[in-house]
């Protein structure tokens, strides 16, 4: 393997697991969501599936005709060492990222915008945390009734490796949950 294809397949295999949190701040009546939901991702560079972490808290009940107020996303993504060694042996000093996501309540599909990963330093040794914010768009349900809140089935990210072989190479990513994986998070009442 070239040291250009295993420096992306290194970015790409970091980025396997870029998940998002639609809420970040628990309301009062709100449930709290910690769960893993499997994905399978793609690149030009190879693909592989990995288990995300979601935690997130979502409200219990909202009123209809009321705008839901946009939210924070925060999310972090722990990379193994072995990732971040292969990193270190191709000179990668650090990693940013980009992503494009969305979430539903009932079928009502709204952005996460400005899902970033902040330009992180590859650290001298063992593995690293990754961190990123987005911001969860608002949203104002119509109709009452009780709405399954839920993670769409693709998610995308854009990986840019800085420094060593490669320097400023991007990859793109898509991924998906896999098959017989709940997309399901939580639900949401909508009363009047």
């Amino acid at each position: 393997m070239s040291r250009r294809r295993a420096t992306r397949f290194a970015v790409l295999t970091v980025l396997l697991s870029f998940a998002t949190s639609l809420f970040s701040v628990a309301p009062a009546g709100a449930t709290e969501v910690d769960r893993r939901i499997g994905y399978r991702c793609s690149s030009s560079f190879g693909s592989g599936s990995s288990d995300v972490r979601i935690k997130v808290t979502i409200p219990d009940q909202a009123r209809a005709g009321v705008k839901v107020s946009a939210r924070t996303v925060s999310f972090s993504i722990q990379v193994p060492a072995d990732m971040v060694e292969m990193m270190r042996t191709y000179g990668v000093d650090s990693v940013s990222a980009e992503g494009r996501a969305s979430y539903l309540v009932g079928d009502l599909r709204r952005p996460i915008k400005n899902l970033q990963i902040p330009d992180t330093d590859v650290p001298a040794s063992g593995g690293m945390t990754l961190r990123g914010t987005g911001l969860a768009a608002a949203f104002t349900p119509e109709e009452t009734g009780t709405f399954v809140v839920r993670v769409t089935r693709r998610i995308a990210a854009t990986a840019t490796a800085h420094g060593g072989i490669g320097d400023g190479r991007s990859v793109d990513l898509s991924c998906a949950v896999r098959r017989g994986e709940s997309r399901r998070l939580a639900t949401l009442q909508v009363v009047r």
